[in-house]
């Protein structure tokens, strides 16, 4: 059984803007991330210990071999890998992430009794005052992204469709365009201008929104100072994979998907390298000359186009300059 401050301090972690969630779904994933915490530590998984052994600082992700946790895990937990990443992938790191406070060296290791020891910043702002003391030492909970390897079965590009919206999938093909990598914002602090209160506002999906309303319920406020120097980002890099040529109809032009890497995705691939892209399908908003029909029309339209979150990129071909 997890210890709810555990629970709690994972939340801030994992769900930092989602603090205001109905407690229906807050019980849901509790009970998701209670089930994949049993499983960790009843089962002997190396690359958890190899992580532990790191430092703190490095600790990004950790790699899972897909059909090996497919087969232990329960069958009911398993299939929701697949049809709902959203969910279950937050929850597997955030168990994976309480499973590695615990057994972290000693390097990383803060008193939870101490609240100096355990101040240090993080992408959320913790309430160390509601803990109790005397919980002894522990490592502070971190984001770790669990990467699936060797996800099973692979998409074809021509199988992407609205259908799988949502869902995790593998696809394969050649990388054949890589953008820069660019700052990807995750929060930022603004201060109210009427009462001067500054506090952090997370993005979703990287997605800049300006506060609407001041927290303080007596101020009615709502002209709001960003703080540019609080802002903490990630490497963002955007690629395109393009399906394999040997398989395409004769006289069509290959089908494309782009692809977004966040973290330590970023630089795993060169153009020309051929990859099989694990991730989430997503959609965005279509490009303005795209749902028109031409580039001469500018209007708005519920035209979406379909990327790839991607969670695992594996190279098997390094293209040769």
């Amino acid at each position: 059984m997890i210890d709810k401050y555990l629970l709690e301090e994972a939340w801030k972690v994992f769900w930092p803007s989602e603090t205001d969630c109905d407690e229906s779904e807050r019980n849901a994933r509790a009970a998701l991330i209670e089930s994949y915490y049993s499983f960790f530590n009843s089962h002997d998984y190396s690359s958890i210990v190899a992580v532990a052994q790191q430092q703190a600082s490095n600790c990004t992700s950790i790699p899972l071999n897909y059909p090996e946790l497919f087969s232990t895990l329960p069958s009911d937990v398993a299939n929701r890998i697949a049809d709902n990443p959203s969910m279950s992938l937050p929850c597997m790191g955030a168990a994976v992430s309480i499973l590695y406070a615990l057994i972290a060296p000693a390097e990383a290791v803060v008193d939870e009794g101490n609240d100096d020891a355990s101040s240090s910043e993080s992408d959320t702002d913790r309430d160390d005052d509601s803990k109790p003391a005397g919980l002894g030492k522990r490592a502070p909970l971190r984001e770790l992204v669990p990467r699936l390897f060797n996800f099973e079965p692979v998409t074809t590009l021509r199988q992407l469709r609205a259908n799988l919206i949502g869902k995790l999938v593998a696809v394969r093909g050649t990388v054949v365009r890589v953008s820069a990598v660019r700052p990807y914002v995750r929060s930022m602090c603004f201060s109210c201008v009427k009462c001067d209160l500054s506090w952090r506002l997370h993005f979703v999906g990287g997605k800049f929104r300006q506060p609407t309303r001041c927290p303080t319920p007596s101020c009615r406020g709502r002209t709001f100072v960003p703080d540019r120097a609080s802002a903490r980002t990630v490497d963002f890099q955007r690629i395109r994979l393009q399906e394999d040529l040997n398989r395409k109809e004769p006289g069509r032009v290959p089908r494309t998907v782009d692809c977004e890497l966040l973290h330590e995705l970023v630089d795993s691939c060169v153009p020309g390298d051929v990859v099989t892209v694990v991730g989430i399908v997503r959609v965005q908003p279509a490009a303005a000359s795209d749902a028109a029909g031409g580039a001469g029309r500018r209007q708005p339209s519920a035209l979406m186009t379909i990327y790839i979150d991607a969670n695992v990129v594996d190279a098997h071909k390094v293209a040769t300059l």
